[in-house]
């Protein structure tokens, strides 16, 4: 007890000179203000002085063995009173937006509890640790880093429901604005001061207790139910809704709560999307862009390289999970669908490119000798940096051009998928997959996705291949992608076609024995699509597209008769 106490005692004489040097780093408030600090952050800094960082080494070391017996909800709150103590150290911000969005999230049971974890680990980094750290690239990378996780990977069982739920934030916020509409509204504030139309629609709200800010809600509410539930509302909404001064306060107050509550800049919002989209802005993938880039610049700020790279593969990938399922879709039941943006595949090679370039003139330049420069401002050498950057942005390409080759051909785009490929063949002429034809390649990687894998030239396989093609081409034509089923749709023609040829040169024993019922496969997929669509009205519209009725789609269909292949394989 003893020895403690002479320790604490020698950390605090020795806390003086130490915190001088984290005051002149950065790491603390200075003692003597609390620059922008609100006092529930300022007083208990200024209260400690000199002990403060004992308090802090302790409530750090004690939150850590907390988080070891997993008792998280008590390890935030000493994170949270170290983010007091401390709050221009970003590691304690980022620590603790992991801790909700990844540790606390993980221990609830049910979707809605893990959706709040998460929301709150964001609005952490986004509400005060960027607050209290602007232009910390450490904070941006966490920050984008949970969208990508925690929303945009398949981790969590509930990561659909995040993605669906997140859209539809955004599309409360957004409505159907533009981002260029955005950019050229004011915000609220000002369009009051500026417009005596809308400060009379402010005057009457007030008279019926509504707040300008909240008419994206009300418009919600009034799509959902054709009325307000309150009849003073009522009366207001149908009085004003069709006025233009209405519609002004409206998207005013649409870009308000953008800013306000997401902290998202549509002037820096249009930015992104020339340079990187267009975007669906009510996908999370716009979102970690955002985030991401807008670190990009602060690390470029600060002249920190790693950071910088780190962020730029991030937003890289964000732009890729975009041309994956970066479009939302508003199904006929309400709900959301989450369908790929093909137009952004020309946009995601162009990254990639700009990406390997980047790592090429670094590359030269440290390797001049700028590198003991960068090791010195950042305590590392930035070629180690760099060089990984560089192979990780390579071979990120070579994936991303097969499956660019394979997402223009599902939606009918041959002439681009094969300009693709031979971008691929040029690119990478080590990879054999890229020397088949054209042809070749989309059956061997279309075979990969919906049969056995080295089965498509058999019967069962070539079975396999054309029964999950025409089960999601189905599946597409309920949820109004016309275009893509129209691809997929010819990609299963083709197979037959190509099947038909593998038979010509077969005896006449195998022709008849090797043949496949193609027209009781796409009877059996459109069963299985009609079963795996998840609401009556979308089984409904398969039935009304295929010209059937919902009982005869509903009934399942005799086996396919497929007997043993032999010597096919």
């Amino acid at each position: 007890m003893g020895g403690g106490l002479l320790l604490l005692g020698l950390a605090a004489l020795l806390r003086p000179s130490l915190q001088a040097q984290q005051e002149r780093a950065g790491l603390l408030v200075p003692a003597a203000q609390g620059d922008g600090l609100s006092a529930d952050v300022a007083v208990p800094a200024l209260a400690l002085g000199a002990f403060r960082g004992v308090v802090t080494d302790y409530l750090w070391l004690r939150s850590l063995s907390l988080r070891e017996q997993g008792r998280h909800y008590e390890a935030r709150q000493l994170a949270e009173q170290i983010g007091r103590l401390q709050p221009r150290l970003s590691q304690v911000w980022s620590y603790l937006a992991h801790d909700l969005a990844y540790n606390l999230a993980a221990t609830e049971s049910d979707w809605r509890g893990r959706w709040r974890w998460i929301q709150n680990g964001i609005a952490l980094l986004r509400d005060e640790g960027l607050r209290l750290n602007p232009g910390d690239p450490e904070l941006y990378f966490m920050l984008s880093r949970i969208y990508q996780d925690k929303i945009g990977a398949a981790f969590d069982d509930f990561h659909l429901q995040f993605k669906r739920e997140h859209a539809q934030e955004m599309r409360v916020v957004l409505g159907d604005l533009r981002v260029e509409e955005l950019a050229a509204t004011p915000l609220l504030d000002a369009l009051l001061r500026a417009d005596p139309e809308v400060r009379a629609l402010a005057a009457r709200a007030e008279a019926v207790e509504i707040d300008l800010e909240d008419l994206p809600l009300h418009e919600v509410v009034l799509a959902a139910a054709k009325a307000s539930p309150h009849p003073l509302w009522e009366d207001f909404f149908a009085r004003e809704r069709p006025t233009e001064a209405y519609r002004r306060a409206l998207r005013s107050a649409r870009r308000t709560r953008l800013e306000r509550q997401y902290k998202l800049e549509p002037a820096r919002m249009l930015e992104v999307d020339r340079s990187w989209g267009p975007l669906d802005w009510r996908a999370w993938q716009a979102t970690a862009i955002y985030w991401a880039l807008a670190g990009v610049q602060a690390a470029e700020e600060r002249g920190d390289l790693p950071a910088r790279l780190r962020l730029r593969r991030i937003a890289v990938q964000a732009l890729k999970d975009a041309m994956r399922q970066g479009r939302i879709e508003v199904l006929p039941d309400g709900r959301i669908f989450l369908a790929p943006d093909v137009d952004l595949v020309a946009r995601v090679d162009e990254k990639y490119l700009e990406s390997i370039a980047l790592a090429q003139d670094l590359l030269v330049r440290l390797e001049g000798g700028a590198h003991e420069e960068e090791e010195h401002r950042h305590g590392r050498d930035p070629l180690d940096a760099v060089s990984a950057f560089a192979v990780n942005q390579k071979s990120a390409r070579e994936d991303f051009l097969a499956e660019a080759v394979i997402t223009l051909t599902q939606y009918g785009r041959e002439a681009e998928a094969r300009a693709f490929l031979a971008r691929a063949r040029l690119s990478y002429p080590e990879n054999p997959g890229f020397q088949l034809s054209y042809d070749q390649f989309v059956i061997v990687a279309l075979a990969q996705r919906y049969a056995d894998p080295g089965t498509f030239d058999t019967q069962v396989g070539t079975s396999q291949l054309l029964e999950g093609t025409w089960t999601t081409a189905y599946k597409l034509l309920a949820l109004g992608q016309d275009e893509r089923f129209r691809g997929l749709r010819r990609l299963a023609l083709a197979t037959q076609q190509r099947w038909n040829r593998v038979l010509a040169g077969r005896p006449p024993v195998d022709r008849a024995r090797l043949s496949i019922p193609y027209e009781a496969i796409r009877r059996r997929a459109a069963y299985r699509a009609f079963q795996q669509l998840p609401s009556p009205a979308l089984r409904e519209r398969l039935a009304r597209r295929l010209g059937v009725t919902v009982a005869e789609l509903a009934t399942p269909p005799e086996p396919v008769p497929l007997p043993p292949p032999r010597g096919m394989r």
